[in-house]
């Protein structure tokens, strides 16, 4: 948007015009794939008002964790086996930074919650319960968006996670296994 004022007789008039491909105030549904951390995909549902973001996003996992053995410190028993698949629910706000038209990119800080859910693949000699555990991280990142076409965008999401509580499921999960510690400890995108 531009205000022109015009103060001669001339009755021809030329503009050169640009396409505003990001404007301050806008909506977007995203889907994406997700790498180290949590690999699996994503939704991400948000918006900005003057260039403030909010967004929504779920992580749903494509691979389940490696077996896990639990098992009595008694003689002789075996153990219980379980795969732990993850679902993480979360939110974003930041504040994004238009630049030359076809870029915007948006520091963002956000919480969420991951929840990891057991399955027995093998019973043991005393059952053991351990099915659900959670984790709440603290995110930090950085949205880098592209448009390649009008209302078609690219976008790489690079993020930090850093676990504030763990259930005890959860810390006893992610002592023994680095792949459940990954999920919310460390650098995912």
């Amino acid at each position: 948007h531009k205000k022109v004022e015009i103060h001669d007789n001339q009755n021809e008039y030329s503009f050169i015009l640009k396409r505003q491909f990001f404007k301050p105030s806008s909506f977007y549904i995203a889907g994406e794939y997700n790498i180290l951390g949590i690999e699996g995909v994503k939704a991400r549902l948000g918006g900005y008002i003057n260039n403030v973001n909010i967004e929504a996003n779920l992580i749903y996992a494509l691979k389940e964790s490696e077996p896990i053995y639990w098992n009595q410190p008694s003689y002789m028993s075996y153990p219980c086996v379980y795969t732990y698949h993850p679902l993480y629910i979360g939110g974003n706000v930041g504040y994004g930074f238009i630049v030359l038209s076809r870029f915007r990119i948006t520091p963002k800080m956000g919480a969420g919650i991951m929840k990891v859910r057991g399955t027995m693949i093998e019973s043991g000699t005393h059952e053991i319960q351990a099915t659900d555990g959670y984790s709440i991280p603290l995110q930090a990142g950085l949205g880098i968006d592209m448009v390649v076409a009008p209302s078609v965008a690219i976008s790489i999401n690079p993020y930090y996670n850093y676990a504030i509580t763990k259930s005890e499921l959860y810390k006893t999960l992610s002592n023994g296994s680095k792949t459940i510690e990954s999920y919310t400890s460390g650098f995912s995108i």
